[in-house]
């Protein structure tokens, strides 16, 4: 339920506002290692579904894909997906998003951490976002060469290599 809201929250912005079809996300995690919280996971896998409905579903021109990435500080150090027993001995417990030039949702609980190491942590955090967000654009351009399917510079339209214009065409085959 927390984890609903804040994959709410990150993607929500990212349609465009009069974005009116009804669209569900059902994040099930079926088995994870007891060790990580699994709300950044299923942010990321969020975001890289919403990526390959892009190309089946021309029309909602989702603006993604974005990252997500958990950071803690532990003796001075950040660590990139803290184990959650460590966030105990953590100064920071920071969950953040991004797209590849913005920060798009923020969520930290801290132990007064000093401005400039909370600013190391935003950077830090963004970094590491970034090889996410790559990876989530490769799988949709293997699927997309996979397919045949090829896009127009404006990114709304999407167009099988066969000529069909009509997507419903292209996936109903």
């Amino acid at each position: 339920t927390l984890s609903s809201r804040v994959i709410d929250r990150v993607i929500r912005p990212l349609f465009p506002k009069d974005f009116s079809n009804d669209t569900q996300i059902i994040a099930t995690c079926h088995s994870y290692d007891w060790f990580h919280n699994p709300t950044s996971l299923a942010v990321n896998a969020t975001s890289a579904a919403l990526s390959l409905a892009n190309i089946q579903n021309h029309s909602m021109l989702w603006n993604g894909p974005i990252g997500c990435v958990r950071v803690g500080h532990i003796d001075g150090r950040l660590i990139l997906w803290p184990k959650d027993s460590d966030l105990k001995n953590s100064r920071l417990d920071l969950t953040y998003a991004a797209n590849e030039e913005n920060t798009l949702m923020i969520e930290a609980f801290s132990d007064q951490l000093p401005e400039d190491e909370m600013v190391r942590a935003l950077q830090f955090a963004h970094f590491h976002c970034q090889p996410l967000i790559h990876a989530q654009r490769e799988l949709t351009r293997n699927i997309m060469e996979n397919e045949g399917i090829t896009k127009n510079s404006q990114n709304t339209n999407f167009t099988k290599k066969s000529g069909k214009e009509d997507l419903s065409e292209i996936w109903n085959e």
